[in-house]
């Protein structure tokens, strides 16, 4: 707690004190000498994090922020923070007046607060007349304050309180907060990074709507349900980080206290803002989707929620400010001065004591990944009354008309990044849509700017939209007047599919196809559809607008083998289809196939078969180098030994059949080197150099799914390396260097027993223990005379930490067998054992 005091008497003469008091996010705060808010840089901002509504670094606050910085495109400016009501405050100060500024930890309880407004009070002659300036949440912080005091019997001399934007009833802006974050022109820092560290924040908890703001109807719905206090509570608790200890109750007991009336002898006066376009409702539907609709208030606080819980022992009046702008409005200032000097609220021209909230509303919401800015905007970034008020909500934009008379405005949207942008605008009366300007949704590109005009004819909005191009060039989107009935029924497209050039069934040529769309449905009243959305494989979405969409080859839409083609339409009022899928496939104009090569100990070679592309099927047929016979291809094939080359081709009903194509099979001294009894120790680069094909040529290496380079190492239990070329791929499998160790300390095993179990690890060349082998045992059993020799291969069992066992029935052997032969491999097919050990029955 920091605060300062611009004239300091100390003659025993009573004094009048003016105290003001900021609201969240009001007092800079320190962490030692070094300032963390405000500060431009999200570091700085982290730093203000905290644990269970505990501060996690040592935070001291400083004095209320005079000035913010702001920035509208590319236009930095001073932001008046509360810089004229704290100098109107210094013109006030004479022999009888003082003016003291106090600033705070706005992050804690407001309850914590209390014993630090108390201290920095207590300074003052007891016998000293306090008047308290407060705004926003230094209104719900100086009720708590006489509160607490009142409770203690401490309650110094306060006769008057100011409040001006004070959320006694909560405010949906702080759940916007929580949810989205804050986006403000002063703010540098990310909103995402406002947000999460505001949920570490209790004072954020409580200026959420109290349940009482509630009752006068739900301002949030989900998933189609209008949420009371204690469901949308519960809901905040489902986000991540929003884990500050019982944060409803935080938020009940507050506004349990705020009810209470002033203590006798204090006089409130509550100055609220009017005719900016807060917050109303909130409707969460998913990313981009989220929708708003307005209400009368100050942009911040709704006139509903800036009422106190007990109007009638209040004095309340209306000015035409914004949140911010009371602060610094000259006909508040005016008034307040007037209310300090005479004792007595007086007539002021610009300060209503009566005002009727207003219901009519033009909107523009602008969705997705964009920028908006507003021509002008910087002229009126210090006005006390702003013609526009934004909201953020998500990934959407909302520009909020204050003016009954609005004028025509200029809007530049600068996408950031790639998806489609939706642009309306919404004509409010009543507090209803009555009116809705929409229109199709507009690629996102950041290579462009879109350009929004809102015109008015008398009280009628009328927008364009144009599209502006890295070459200035322009196109004009058409949009369509809507007016809203309610209608739920989806609508129904079908999607019809031309060839440009050959195709069969649903197989068509690189020059690919033509999509068109029709309304299915049978209903004539059926809204108009807006527009039909198209996703082809990975990409964007495209926007389909009553004329032909062509997806090719060359244009990038479509890709060789299958193509899936999602689609769905969108009506004029917002309904949307439930997404369809088509499925096509794209010929290449030559058959283009992989040849897969397995190399394995157990069988040789392998052959496989298959084509280059997904969904497309070829007859293959092929023959080898030392046979004359044509086979046709039914399955993977095992190359015959000695075979140098296999001649192959490919043909289907789309295309000719292909000239034969050969694959070389000289593969012997690869084979031997991989499957060395000594083990591989050459790495990639040894198998490149041993392969039929270029070095150059090899599209990528694979070790399991792990892509390796051209001179990596092979890892000790590597199974197989993947070698993609592109029109043949080579499977090796691999044989690492391995060691048996058998726990078994003795030569002989003995023939009174029924069975013996054996155990044995295994190591890998730098003697780590081989964990997860399913390792292939053979025993046999040798005769002293008939040579005759029986062969078992017992079950092996391992306790997943490296220890293999087997067990042996020893009463079942004939008393001829007087030895025992055991080989142990790590795979059934490894030819030479990695150990044999014979034992003595006896």
């Amino acid at each position: 707690m920091l605060f300062f005091t611009f004239v300091i008497r100390w003659e025993m003469i009573p004094l009048k004190r003016i105290v003001f008091i900021p609201g969240i996010m009001g007092s800079s705060l320190f962490e030692g000498n070094i300032e963390r808010w405000f500060r431009v840089k999200n570091k700085h901002l982290e730093r203000l994090v905290m644990v269970k509504g505990k501060s996690k670094n040592p935070i001291t606050p400083g004095l209320p922020i005079e000035y913010g910085v702001n920035m509208v495109g590319t236009l930095f400016s001073k932001n008046i923070i509360y810089a004229p009501i704290i100098d109107m405050l210094k013109n006030l100060e004479g022999s009888t007046v003082s003016a003291h500024l106090f600033g705070y930890d706005w992050r804690l309880n407001l309850w914590d607060v209390c014993p630090e407004l108390h201290d920095f009070i207590s300074l003052f002659d007891p016998n000293d007349e306090i008047i308290i300036i407060a705004h926003s949440m230094g209104g719900l912080l100086t009720h708590t304050y006489c509160q607490w005091a009142s409770g203690r019997g401490v309650l110094p001399r306060i006769k008057q309180v100011i409040t001006l934007g004070t959320p006694w009833k909560g405010s949906p802006d702080a759940f916007s907060c929580l949810m989205y974050g804050m986006d403000e022109g002063f703010f540098f820092p990310d909103k995402e990074v406002i947000r999460d560290i505001g949920r570490t924040f209790p004072s954020l908890y409580q200026l959420l709507p109290s349940r009482d703001y509630c009752l006068n109807g739900s301002f949030v719905s989900v998933g189609g349900r209008e949420l009371t206090w204690k469901d949308y509570m519960d809901y905040i608790k489902t986000l991540q980080g929003c884990d500050v200890f019982d944060f409803d109750l935080i938020n009940l007991n507050l506004h349990n206290s705020l009810k209470k009336p002033w203590p006798i002898g204090v006089e409130h006066h509550n100055i609220i803002g009017y005719n900016h376009g807060s917050v109303g409702t909130l409707t969460i539907i998913g990313p981009g989707e989220d929708l708003m609709t307005p209400t009368d208030g100050d942009g911040t606080v709704p006139i509903l929620a800036a009422k106190p819980y007990n109007e009638d022992t209040s004095n309340i009046v209306y000015a035409h400010a914004s949140h911010q702008g009371l602060t610094h409005h000259r006909a508040v200032l005016e008034w307040i001065q007037k209310l300090i000097g005479t004792g007595k609220a007086s007539h002021v021209d610009g300060i209503l004591g009566r005002y009727t909230p207003r219901e009519d509303w033009v909107v523009q919401r602008i969705a997705c990944p964009v920028e908006v800015f507003v021509e002008g905007e910087e002229e009126t970034l210090n006005s006390s009354s702003q013609e526009i008020t934004r909201h953020t909500i998500g990934e959407v934009t909302y520009l909020i008309h204050n003016d009954p008379h609005p004028k025509d405005i200029k809007v530049l949207v600068e996408p950031f990044d790639t998806g489609r942008t939706e642009i309306e605008t919404l004509q409010f009366i009543q507090s209803k849509v009555e009116l809705v300007n929409k229109f199709p949704s507009i690629k996102a590109d950041p290579t462009q700017s879109t350009l929004v005009e809102l015109t008015f004819n008398d009280k009628h909005p009328v927008t364009s939209v144009k599209v502006i191009d890295q070459m200035h060039k322009s196109h004009v989107i058409q949009g369509i007047d809507v007016v809203p009935d309610g209608t739920k029924a989806l609508p129904e497209t079908s999607m019809r599919i031309e060839a440009i050039g050959k195709h069969h069934q649903a197989h068509y040529d690189e020059r690919g196809v033509v999509l068109s769309f029709k309304n299915k449905s049978k209903n004539e009243k059926a809204p108009k559809i807006l527009e039909t959305l198209i996703k082809v494989n990975d990409s964007e979405l495209i926007s389909h607008i009553n004329q032909s969409t062509v997806l090719s080859i060359e244009n990038g839409f479509l890709q060789y083998g299958r193509n899936v083609i999602e689609y769905y339409s969108k009506d004029i009022f917002n309904n949307i289809e439930k997404p369809k899928k088509r499925y096509i496939f794209v010929e290449p104009m030559t058959q283009e196939f992989i040849t897969t090569l397995e190399l394995h100990p157990d069988y040789g070679i392998k052959l496989s078969l298959s084509s280059k592309y997904v969904g497309i099927k070829y007859d293959f047929e092929y023959h080898f180098s030392n046979e004359d016979e044509i086979f046709t291809y039914r399955g993977p094939i095992k190359v015959p030994s000695g075979c140098k080359q296999v001649f192959i081709r490919a043909k289907n009903d789309f295309v000719n059949d292909s000239a034969w194509s050969s694959v070389d099979l000289e593969l012997n001294e690869l084979m031997e080197a991989v499957w060395d009894e000594a083990g591989y120790n050459e790495g990639i680069a040894g198998i490149l150099s041993r392969l039929p094909q270029p070095e150059s040529n090899a599209l990528k290496v694979l070790i399991g799914k792990v892509e390796k380079g051209k001179n990596d190492e092979i890892p000790k239990l590597g199974k197989a390396v993947e070698v993609h070329y592109p029109k043949v791929t080579y499977i090796i499998t691999l044989m690492p260097n391995l060691e048996v160790y058998l726990d078994y300390h003795t030569q002989i095993i003995r023939r009174d027993q029924d069975s013996t179990t054996l155990s044995f690890i295994i190591y890998d060349s730098d003697d780590n223990v081989v964990k997860d082998l399913k390792p292939s045992v053979k025993y046999t059993l040798l005769p002293a005379i008939n040579p005759l020799n029986e062969v078992f291969y017992p079950a092996v069992t391992s306790n997943k930490k490296g220890v293999y066992s087997f067990t042996v029935p020893i009463k079942d052997i004939s008393n001829e067998v007087n030895k025992i032969k055991f080989d142990f491999r790590d795979v059934h097919y490894r030819k030479k054992p990695l150990k044999s050990h014979v034992f003595r029955l006896q």
